[in-house]
Protein backbone atom coordinates (compact mmCIF):
# COMPACT_ATOMS: atom_id res chain seq x y z
CA UNK A 1 0.00 0.00 0.00
CA UNK A 2 1.23 3.29 -1.07
CA UNK A 3 -1.19 5.99 -0.57
CA UNK A 4 -5.08 6.46 0.52
CA UNK A 5 -7.04 8.98 -0.55
CA UNK A 6 -10.29 10.42 0.81
CA UNK A 7 -11.85 13.28 -1.42
CA UNK A 8 -8.93 13.96 -3.35
CA UNK A 9 -6.48 14.38 -0.31
CA UNK A 10 -3.88 12.39 0.75
CA UNK A 11 -4.68 10.91 4.15
CA UNK A 12 -2.31 7.71 4.81
CA UNK A 13 0.27 7.24 5.53
CA UNK A 14 1.21 10.65 7.09
CA UNK A 15 -2.52 12.01 7.35
CA UNK A 16 -4.51 11.86 10.68
CA UNK A 17 -4.38 8.86 13.06
CA UNK A 18 -8.13 8.77 12.57
CA UNK A 19 -7.32 6.82 8.81
CA UNK A 20 -5.42 3.63 9.72
CA UNK A 21 -4.54 0.73 7.18
CA UNK A 22 -4.65 -3.10 9.26
CA UNK A 23 -0.96 -4.14 6.99
CA UNK A 24 1.18 -2.22 4.12
CA UNK A 25 1.61 -5.50 2.51
CA UNK A 26 -0.32 -8.66 0.47
CA UNK A 27 1.17 -11.35 -1.25
CA UNK A 28 -0.46 -13.10 -3.52
CA UNK A 29 0.34 -16.55 -5.16
CA UNK A 30 -0.77 -18.82 -7.61
CA UNK A 31 -1.78 -20.60 -4.27
CA UNK A 32 -3.10 -18.16 -2.35
CA UNK A 33 -4.89 -15.52 -4.58
CA UNK A 34 -7.04 -13.90 -2.03
CA UNK A 35 -6.52 -11.74 1.07
CA UNK A 36 -7.91 -8.85 2.95
CA UNK A 37 -6.71 -5.24 3.44
CA UNK A 38 -8.26 -3.30 5.58
CA UNK A 39 -8.71 0.67 5.76
CA UNK A 40 -10.51 2.08 8.19
CA UNK A 41 -11.76 6.07 7.93
CA UNK A 42 -12.64 7.36 10.89
CA UNK A 43 -14.87 10.95 10.00
CA UNK A 44 -14.46 12.60 13.52
CA UNK A 45 -12.86 16.03 14.51
CA UNK A 46 -9.84 14.97 13.66
CA UNK A 47 -10.06 14.36 9.99
CA UNK A 48 -12.13 17.01 9.58
CA UNK A 49 -9.76 19.57 11.07
CA UNK A 50 -6.75 18.12 8.68
CA UNK A 51 -9.49 17.88 5.82
CA UNK A 52 -10.80 21.57 6.24
CA UNK A 53 -8.45 23.43 8.61
CA UNK A 54 -8.99 23.85 12.15
CA UNK A 55 -11.96 26.52 12.24
CA UNK A 56 -12.03 29.68 14.47
CA UNK A 57 -14.67 27.96 16.35
CA UNK A 58 -15.73 24.23 17.11
CA UNK A 59 -15.10 21.66 13.62
CA UNK A 60 -15.93 21.62 10.49
CA UNK A 61 -17.40 18.07 10.47
CA UNK A 62 -21.07 18.49 9.82
CA UNK A 63 -19.08 20.22 5.78
CA UNK A 64 -18.93 16.55 5.04
CA UNK A 65 -22.47 15.49 5.40
CA UNK A 66 -24.77 15.58 2.38
CA UNK A 67 -21.60 15.11 -0.12
CA UNK A 68 -20.04 12.05 -1.78
CA UNK A 69 -16.52 11.03 -1.61
CA UNK A 70 -14.05 8.70 -3.39
CA UNK A 71 -11.84 6.70 -0.97
CA UNK A 72 -9.12 5.73 -3.47
CA UNK A 73 -6.21 3.09 -2.51
CA UNK A 74 -2.95 3.71 -4.56
CA UNK A 75 -1.18 0.31 -4.39
CA UNK A 76 2.14 -0.97 -5.62
CA UNK A 77 2.71 -2.75 -8.25
CA UNK A 78 -0.33 -1.96 -9.97
CA UNK A 79 -0.83 0.77 -12.76
CA UNK A 80 -4.12 1.50 -11.79
CA UNK A 81 -5.85 2.48 -7.61
CA UNK A 82 -8.33 0.65 -6.37
CA UNK A 83 -11.40 2.99 -5.11
CA UNK A 84 -14.98 3.36 -4.07
CA UNK A 85 -17.51 6.40 -3.51
CA UNK A 86 -19.46 6.71 0.04
CA UNK A 87 -22.30 9.70 1.00
CA UNK A 88 -21.40 10.94 4.37
CA UNK A 89 -25.11 11.93 6.18
CA UNK A 90 -25.72 14.80 8.68
CA UNK A 91 -25.34 13.20 12.23
CA UNK A 92 -25.57 15.99 14.91
CA UNK A 93 -22.01 15.73 16.75
CA UNK A 94 -22.26 18.71 18.87
CA UNK A 95 -21.38 17.43 22.65
CA UNK A 96 -24.11 18.39 25.77
CA UNK A 97 -21.95 21.66 26.04
CA UNK A 98 -22.10 22.89 22.81
CA UNK A 99 -25.93 22.12 22.74
CA UNK A 100 -26.05 23.84 26.12
CA UNK A 101 -24.08 26.78 24.66
CA UNK A 102 -26.35 27.08 21.92
CA UNK A 103 -29.90 26.36 23.81
CA UNK A 104 -28.21 29.07 26.40
CA UNK A 105 -27.74 31.75 23.47
CA UNK A 106 -31.16 31.60 22.17
CA UNK A 107 -32.69 31.85 25.60
CA UNK A 108 -30.15 34.86 26.20
CA UNK A 109 -31.89 36.76 22.68
CA UNK A 110 -35.17 36.11 23.63
CA UNK A 111 -34.01 37.58 27.34
CA UNK A 112 -32.34 40.12 25.90
CA UNK A 113 -34.89 41.46 23.06
CA UNK A 114 -37.59 41.03 25.52
CA UNK A 115 -35.74 43.57 28.55
CA UNK A 116 -34.19 46.13 25.53
CA UNK A 117 -38.20 46.40 23.68
CA UNK A 118 -39.67 46.85 26.76
CA UNK A 119 -37.29 49.46 28.07
CA UNK A 120 -34.41 50.89 24.84
CA UNK A 121 -31.72 51.42 27.89
CA UNK A 122 -32.14 48.82 29.77
CA UNK A 123 -28.50 48.31 30.44
CA UNK A 124 -28.87 44.54 31.86
CA UNK A 125 -31.19 43.56 28.46
CA UNK A 126 -27.64 44.89 26.13
CA UNK A 127 -25.41 43.10 28.47
CA UNK A 128 -27.72 39.77 28.29
CA UNK A 129 -28.07 40.61 24.49
CA UNK A 130 -24.17 40.89 23.48
CA UNK A 131 -23.45 38.17 25.57
CA UNK A 132 -25.96 35.58 24.56
CA UNK A 133 -24.43 36.35 20.71
CA UNK A 134 -20.55 35.64 21.41
CA UNK A 135 -20.81 32.25 20.31
CA UNK A 136 -23.15 33.23 16.77
CA UNK A 137 -20.15 35.67 16.47
CA UNK A 138 -18.11 33.04 16.91
CA UNK A 139 -19.71 30.73 14.34
CA UNK A 140 -19.80 33.65 11.69
CA UNK A 141 -16.31 33.87 12.05
CA UNK A 142 -15.93 29.92 10.74
CA UNK A 143 -17.92 30.44 8.24
CA UNK A 144 -15.93 33.50 6.93
CA UNK A 145 -12.94 31.40 7.04
CA UNK A 146 -14.51 28.89 5.60
CA UNK A 147 -15.43 31.12 2.24
CA UNK A 148 -12.26 32.52 2.12
CA UNK A 149 -10.39 29.45 2.38
CA UNK A 150 -12.45 28.19 -0.62
CA UNK A 151 -15.11 25.26 1.20
CA UNK A 152 -15.55 22.28 0.28
CA UNK A 153 -13.05 20.81 -2.35
CA UNK A 154 -14.34 21.10 -5.75
CA UNK A 155 -15.30 18.29 -8.17
CA UNK A 156 -14.41 19.29 -11.69
CA UNK A 157 -16.31 16.95 -13.19
CA UNK A 158 -20.07 17.19 -12.32
CA UNK A 159 -20.54 13.61 -11.30
CA UNK A 160 -21.16 15.16 -7.64
CA UNK A 161 -18.37 13.62 -6.51
CA UNK A 162 -15.51 15.25 -4.78
CA UNK A 163 -12.10 13.82 -5.33
CA UNK A 164 -12.49 11.92 -7.84
CA UNK A 165 -13.56 11.09 -11.51
CA UNK A 166 -16.16 8.03 -12.47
Amino acid sequence: MKEVDFGGKKVWPNGPSSVTVNKQTIILTPTNMQDDLTITITVNDELANYYFRKPIYRTYIDKFAGHSYMIEAKLSGLSYSVSDVITIVYRDTRSGTDKAIDYGSIAGNIVGVTLTVAESSNPIGWGILILSNLPNVAKLGSEIQWLLDGGLPEEQDNNGVVGGER
